[in-house]
């Protein structure tokens, strides 16, 4: 996949010279399946209308989208009115005022090695606030999944997350697990709820990072690796970033896509715990900055400024 990636920048490959080479192939044949393989700012930038309409027009059957979860979908840009009773029933339930917020996959690899490093985000969290009265902690809310929506994959999930706060014991802050694929107007009811204070994520490495990029639109803190493609569209005066360094692909998180010869980030985990408890400490003053980035966002990666 990176040796692909090389050659393609190297040759200057665009998105119209892959729509043409489409239209060779139909000229060829009609009846073999052509799915097209990509990242979701390639989309973005051209236009999802643009996009779709050309891949219709040249015989495109499929897409694989790979940093877009199927639960996410650009209508959540907007605010909506009402909350399905599910996902009020379950923020009913969160007794604190104050919900840091983490989406997205919980992929392969050891504690601080998997891409998004939840592992680290979670116990990052609880040293940071596990001195704190239990009535005056924030809470932690993973809207995460691996491969899919199963039963065995929320146990194993949840399994993770008690076997990462056992040290912790009584003294953890609270993690809330929201598992399972929530439809476009509950992921902004999520975005958008009043309990939702800050988005947090220590990625390793993004193509686009598309829930970052919705979640702007709130006008709330983004807490995130100084790194990679959501750079883009996170001005650094607007956006809370953690520090840290380029390391090797772990062993345990390689696979074909992912070499081990190559780096990604490893986010510096005290300057993580400073900016989870700065946010959380002067809230107001970072509120003040975070909603300079809806108005980034509306300005320059809205579809009509595309």
């Amino acid at each position: 996949n990176q040796e692909s990636s090389t050659r393609t920048i190297e040759n200057g490959t665009t998105i119209q010279d892959i729509f043409e080479l489409v239209k060779k192939i139909r000229t060829l044949n009609n009846e073999i399946p052509v799915i097209l393989m990509g990242y979701y700012n390639s989309i973005f930038n051209m236009g999802i209308e643009e996009f779709t309409s050309k891949c219709v027009q040249v015989g495109v059957d499929g897409l694989i989208i790979v940093d877009l979860q199927p639960e996410e979908d650009a209508d959540l840009y907007g605010k909506t009115k009402e909350i399905s009773d599910d996902l009020k029933a379950e923020m009913d339930n969160i007794e604190e005022r104050f919900i840091f917020l983490y989406t997205g996959h919980w992929l392969q690899g050891d504690l601080g090695q998997d891409r998004k490093e939840i592992g680290m985000t979670i116990k990052t969290f609880c040293t940071v606030f596990k001195s704190l009265p239990k009535d005056k902690q924030p809470g932690l809310i993973l809207k995460t999944s691996t491969a899919g929506f199963s039963v065995m994959d929320r146990e194993n999930i949840t399994k993770k997350i008690d076997q990462l706060i056992q040290e912790v014991g009584d003294k953890c802050p609270p993690i809330y697990l929201l598992f399972g694929d929530l439809s476009v107007n509950e992921m902004a009811n999520l975005y958008h709820h009043p309990k939702v204070k800050a988005m947090v994520s220590f990625t390793k490495g993004e193509g686009y990072g598309r829930p970052l990029c919705e979640f702007t639109l709130t006008g709330k803190p983004i807490i995130v690796s100084k790194w990679s493609g959501h750079t883009d569209f996170l001005p650094e005066n607007y956006t809370v970033y953690i520090d840290g360094e380029l390391k090797e692909v772990h062993p345990s998180a390689a696979n074909q896509f992912l070499l081990k010869e190559a780096k990604w980030f490893t986010v510096n985990y005290s300057d993580a715990a400073k900016k989870l408890f700065d946010v959380f400490n002067n809230y107001k003053s970072h509120l003040v900055k975070s909603a300079n980035l809806k108005i980034n966002t509306r300005k320059f990666f809205s579809g009509p400024s595309l």
